[in-house]
């Protein structure tokens, strides 16, 4: 975590980590996830926010390759569920986005448009 701290410019101590592990996946994937917990959500949104605009790339941290590597919000089977409807759905209507900020799935029709947040199916079946 250091060396994403050094890359982004952002400061990470051992005292900001409250746990960081693996996530297991199937035994066809190549790449496993690393799920890190801060210790508080300011020094979560900073990481996250200065991760976003920074462009990182594997070989930052000596890997192989070009690869990019992303750093993303982990959410909860549940959530990445109403993401996926999330998405499905804004291909059926015609929205253009739809997205993941701070933990809440966010949808917007157009780029004028209103913020819709989608905290339950319901939501998701408002997008039309």
């Amino acid at each position: 975590m250091a060396n994403i701290g050094d890359k982004i410019g952002e400061l990470i101590s051992t005292w900001d980590i409250e746990m960081c592990h693996r996530v297991p996946v199937p035994k066809t994937a190549n790449q496993q996830n690393i799920v890190v917990q801060f210790a508080r959500r300011t020094n979560r949104d900073a990481i996250l926010d200065k991760a976003r605009k920074a462009k990182i790339l594997g070989t930052d941290f000596g890997l192989t390759g070009d690869n990019p590597v992303f750093i993303n919000v982990h959410l909860c089977p549940e959530l990445k569920r109403l993401l996926g409807q999330a998405i499905s759905r804004k291909r059926e209507v015609g929205w253009r986005f739809v997205w993941v900020r701070r933990g809440h799935i966010l949808a917007r029709r157009a780029e004028n448009t209103p913020v819709l947040r989608i905290t339950h199916a319901s939501d998701v079946a408002r997008m039309t």
